[in-house]
């Protein structure tokens, strides 16, 4: 016959006993609390870091029009365009208006000052801004 045992107390304990003490809810809520804590500044600091990276590349990406447009200006019409209107006029640029020229997820506009051409980023339809770089005007 086999032997069969009571339940000891301990035994009933823990067949009763469900869910988190108070003590452990509060250590994973602190312990969450610190990981939230270290982890959101870095977010923030990525995305900062984000748009700044998709700023330069679409300024880049307009000095690169510039100097596209410029050598294709020469190889049409034989001679160096003497401004910017020049380019926009042959629409080498992408366009013929120079102050909304679309440059990916952006507007840019041109203007020539000297040597240099300075290129400003704005949201699509609206003069805010974003960032301005410069490139030098081909000689």
């Amino acid at each position: 016959m086999p032997k069969t045992s009571l339940p000891s107390a301990n035994n009933t304990r823990s067949l009763r006993q469900r869910g988190f003490t108070l003590i452990e809810l509060i250590a994973v809520i602190i312990i969450l609390g610190i990981l939230a804590a270290v982890i959101v500044p870095k977010y923030f600091d990525m995305t900062g870091k984000a748009k700044d990276t998709a700023y330069k590349s679409a300024l880049s990406e307009a000095g690169s029009r510039v100097n596209l447009a410029y050598s294709m200006y020469i190889v049409e019409t034989g001679i160096k365009p003497a401004t910017l209107s020049n380019l926009a006029n042959a629409t080498l640029l992408g366009g013929t208006d120079l102050s909304a020229i679309n440059v990916g997820d952006y507007d840019a506009s041109y203007s020539l000052s000297g040597t240099t051409v300075t290129v400003v980023l704005n949201s699509p339809g609206k003069t805010d801004n974003l960032a301005t770089g410069t490139t030098p005007w081909p000689q």
